[in-house]
């Protein structure tokens, strides 16, 4: 009987062909695969596929000779795997030429040199984001530019709130040292 199996012997069996080993597979981790998406995002359609596309990741892996000795431990990776590449596809920045037209250091009497400076400014700084990892630059789009709390932020990634005041901590020091002179011409 499959459920007696465990879960390396089922991956062979998987590798070999076999689809109830398959459907054993799936009925034994999806219920721990999806609460764990869960945690990845408030949307629970969204959560639903990236368990789904775990699955279909690994499944396909496996069927191609791959024979993970933790099948939860692989699934788990491919859940976040699938979650960063959907926060990717969906999360993008807006440009920061948009970020305030009504900027007041530009004024019908400021002269090439205030506007030049101001683009060098947002050059500059475009520049530092582009530095940090997609994590930091979330954190601190979040807390900084949206004034969301600690709390909300690490519930969105999946960590406590000191946790994300931790990666806030860092985020912004990556950023002043990327805003250095030190940090600009590594």
């Amino acid at each position: 009987m499959l459920r007696d199996q465990p879960d390396v012997e089922l991956a062979r069996r998987v590798h070999a062909g076999c689809d109830d080993a398959a459907s054993e597979l799936f009925n034994r981790h999806h219920p721990a695969i999806l609460r764990y998406a869960r945690t990845l995002t408030t949307d629970a359609a969204v959560a639903e596929d990236l368990a789904s596309a775990a699955f279909e990741r690994t499944l396909q892996r496996v069927r191609n000779g791959a024979v993970p000795q933790s099948m939860r431990a692989y699934l788990t990776a491919a859940v976040r795997n699938s979650s960063v590449d959907e926060f990717r596809r969906t999360s993008r920045l807006s440009s920061f030429d948009d970020c305030d037209p009504n900027d007041e250091r530009i004024s019908l009497g400021s002269t090439p040199l205030d506007f030049t400076a101001l683009l060098a400014d947002r050059d500059q700084l475009r520049q530092g984001l582009a530095a940090l990892t997609a994590r930091h630059r979330l954190v601190l789009w979040r807390t900084t530019v949206e004034g969301r709390a600690l709390a909300e932020v690490g519930a969105e990634l999946g960590i406590s709130a000191n946790a994300a005041a931790a990666v806030v901590h860092r985020a912004r020091a990556a950023l002043r040292h990327a805003l250095s002179p030190e940090g600009a011409s590594a």
